[in-house]
């Protein structure tokens, strides 16, 4: 991740400071360096709603100012900071300042008495983190979003899969009870076909008797049981359904008498 000096240049940078004079001096050097957005106030209670208003990239911020000093201005900014990070960099002379500064969320000091080179690069290096921090949050919550839409539609498609692998299980069963009834189905056409084949057969064998009641039908199967027998076969009764076809049918057999 690189920050560009054309987008160093064009941070939006406020100087905070009492004295006109200072004013004047960074305003100048700021412009010669070439930054094009640089804006300025003598009046410390207004930075708070400044920097909401313009998010600043950067706040030059002179700590001893009456009314209102430095340290209470960036208490008042890290009340209103969106985020942790406190785009401030202060201006002092008094060398214990700099560290209660540092440890109170200032980024870096300026020295007075200037040192124009020292204060140029100081700005500038300021700066370009204050961009990467600024590009960094962008790409984070660019991440949080592409994540929350890809795990919206990792759900939704779990979902769906989920409703699909319950409609399958739905079909799967209906296709176990389908395949149950057809095979009892299959079953008993075998049974019946069987049972007819053996109708047939028999009608076959006793092609000369007619008739369907069950004392014909165990008659059927009487003469069917013996007739492969080599025995002599006595048939008693009373014969009404046709004895002589009876008979006749054991003779063809040999075995009646």
């Amino acid at each position: 991740m690189i920050i560009s000096e054309s987008e160093i240049l064009n941070a939006k940078i406020l100087i905070v400071d009492d004295r006109e004079a200072n004013v004047a001096l960074l305003e100048q050097m700021l412009s010669d360096a070439g930054y094009s957005l640089v804006s300025s106030t003598m009046n410390p209670q207004e930075v708070c709603a400044l920097h909401e208003k313009n998010n600043y990239d950067l706040i030059l911020l002179d700590l001893q100012m009456p009314v209102m000093d430095g340290f209470q201005v960036m208490e008042g900014l890290k009340a209103n900071e969106k985020d942790s990070y406190l785009p401030v960099l202060v201006i002092t002379a008094q060398p214990g300042h700099k560290l209660r500064a540092l440890q109170a969320g200032a980024r870096d000091f300026i020295s007075k008495p200037f040192d124009l080179v020292e204060a140029k690069m100081r700005i500038h290096n300021s700066l370009e983190v204050r961009l990467l921090y600024n590009k960094l949050e962008n790409y984070s919550k660019l991440l949080e979003e592409t994540v929350r839409e890809r795990t919206g539609e990792l759900l939704k498609s779990n979902m769906q899969l989920t409703l699909e692998i319950e409609e399958r299980k739905k079909a799967e069963e209906s296709l176990l009870v389908t395949y149950a009834e057809i095979k009892q189905l299959k079953e008993r056409l075998q049974a019946e076909n069987v049972y007819l084949q053996q109708e047939v057969a028999r009608q076959s064998n006793f092609g000369e008797i007619i008739g369907q009641s069950s004392a014909l039908s165990r008659v059927f199967s009487q003469v069917e049981q013996v007739a492969p027998m080599n025995a002599t076969v006595l048939l008693l009764g009373d014969y009404t359904l046709r004895d002589d076809a009876i008979t006749e049918e054991l003779r063809r057999h040999g075995r009646a008498g």
